[in-house]
């Protein structure tokens, strides 16, 4: 699966709060060279770009996520 945020910096800080809350597991920043972070089985690249196994759950709500980043509605988590 791939799931393009097209995000960087604190927004992409966002997201991956979001997804380790929606998986309810710890995210690790992986540093230099890729600057990726890791929430379980998914990663998320410097460019906001999400990869992993599919899951048709995470999908949909990465839909809602991806929604309010494009219309700007404020912050992604509560």
């Amino acid at each position: 699966m791939e799931f393009k945020f097209n995000v960087t910096g604190a927004r992409r800080k966002e997201i991956v709060m979001a997804i380790s809350e929606i998986l309810n597991t710890t995210p690790e920043y992986k540093g230099a060279p890729t600057f990726a972070y890791e929430v379980g089985c998914y990663r998320i690249d410097r460019a906001g770009m999400l990869t992993g196994v599919d899951s048709w759950e995470l999908i949909e709500e990465l839909s809602g996520l991806h929604d309010k980043l494009v219309s700007g509605t404020g912050a992604l988590i509560s």
